[in-house]
């Protein structure tokens, strides 16, 4: 058994310890929906096995102790505790990769708010559009953009629920992040090829 694995049977067997034997539970996870049973998580629709991020990501937060929601306070990742230590990974797998995008989400936001659950626009100073998205239950994220101008380059940067990390390990936050720009770029990319 490999070290996955092995941290996948660890991880089964505290959700056993803390929800019983045998529990089915549903989760919203992004864009779908995971079901995680005693000894697997697996996407609600198309029935296939959730992938490790997925399965670390899910069972960290139903481990997670605390009901308290913040969803009006956010922080950037490099705030929270040992956020800096992974700052660059998660740059470099969540941010970077949409920047060349910026302006064209901001020109058409619809990318975002059309397709993805429970996310609305909202109004952040200095910023040409921001988008509230839940990824999870008691996880929200604004994504901010910046258009480009004569003297800059567009940008943009993810912002999450100012209490993100008492529902996850910061390693799983940057991984929750990841899968979300994975999953809207797979959507710019969509649109790309309609337009060509």
């Amino acid at each position: 058994m490999g070290m996955k694995e092995a941290a996948v049977v660890n991880f089964f067997k505290k959700l056993k310890k803390k929800m019983g034997d045998s529990f089915k539970v549903k989760l919203q996870f992004i864009n779908s929906e995971l079901i995680i049973t005693e000894d697997k998580v697996e996407n609600a629709v198309s029935g296939k096995p959730a992938n490790y991020p997925e399965i670390v990501i899910s069972i960290n937060y139903l481990l997670s102790n605390t009901d308290n929601i913040e969803d009006e306070k956010f922080k950037a990742f490099g705030e929270f505790k040992n956020g800096l230590i992974y700052n660059s990974a998660f740059r470099k797998n969540s941010i970077v990769p949409l920047i060349p995008y910026a302006d064209y989400i901001i020109k058409n936001p619809s990318i975002i708010t059309d397709n993805f659950n429970d996310c609305k626009k909202v109004e952040i100073a200095g910023t040409d559009l921001a988008v509230k998205i839940k990824l999870l239950p008691k996880i929200s994220i604004h994504t901010l953009l910046y258009a480009s101008d004569e003297e800059f380059p567009a940008n943009l940067n993810i912002i999450f629920s100012a209490n993100a990390d008492t529902f996850l390990p910061i390693e799983c936050i940057a991984d929750l992040s990841e899968i979300f720009t994975r999953v809207l770029l797979k959507k710019l990319t969509m649109c790309a090829a309609k337009n060509d």
